[in-house]
């Protein structure tokens, strides 16, 4: 009965809202599009939906009317509406169980860090230096979620799946680090935004 309850009423960690430009009938038109999308400061990520239909992400956003407001200022453009809905970890023991819906949750909670960040460079609150301290504050948090879900002793599906919705913004984190952004770190921070958005709401567990 509970992997039942949890299919037919998953408990929602999220809803995310992708401001996209599109669609384009290959993936060769949208890179064009995502690179001048980046060029100009948005996230320039390439979002695809059924049909091998592509969209760019400008931007992700939390609530809809945050969405809202900036499509009204940006002719064109369409919100397409994902839900993060936690998975069904109903077959696993119940500590195993909150370890994997942690881990979920945690990543929710850090791609609404990493927004925060962005408000709060475009309003010139913070310099680039102080935003990427922070930033490698949530790339430590990452490692350290990844190092337990690789030492602890879940199946590994639930390993590989957890995995693949961390490693998007670990990554992406750490190429931030890594590299010297400038004045498009907004823009870098979107993209990573974007995929671990895309992560969360596409990836999911493979049924053995």
């Amino acid at each position: 009965m509970g992997e039942l309850r949890a299919a037919i009423n998953p408990e929602r960690a999220a809803t995310l809202y992708f401001l996209t430009v599109g669609p384009y009938e290959n993936e060769y038109k949208a890179r064009s599009q995502a690179a001048a999308v980046a060029g100009s400061g948005g996230a320039g990520y390439i979002l695809m939906e059924e049909k091998s239909t592509y969209y760019v992400v400008l931007a992700t956003y939390f609530d809809k009317k945050s969405a809202q407001a900036v499509a009204k200022k940006n002719n064109g453009t369409i919100i397409i509406e994902k839900n993060c809905d936690i998975p069904d970890f109903s077959r696993l023991a119940s500590a195993k169980q909150k370890t994997a819906s942690d881990t979920y949750k945690h990543m929710v909670a850090a791609i609404q860090t990493l927004y925060g960040y962005t408000e709060e460079l475009d309003k010139g609150e913070k310099q680039n230096s102080e935003i990427l301290a922070s930033i490698s504050d949530v790339r430590n948090e990452l490692l350290n979620k990844k190092t337990a879900i690789t030492d602890g002793n879940l199946p590994v599906q639930y390993k590989n799946y957890l995995a693949s919705i961390i490693d998007p913004v670990f990554g992406g984190l750490d190429a931030i680090i890594t590299m010297n952004y400038g004045t498009s770190l907004s823009a870098a921070i979107r993209y990573v935004i974007a995929c671990g958005g895309s992560a969360l709401v596409n990836v999911k567990i493979p049924i053995d």
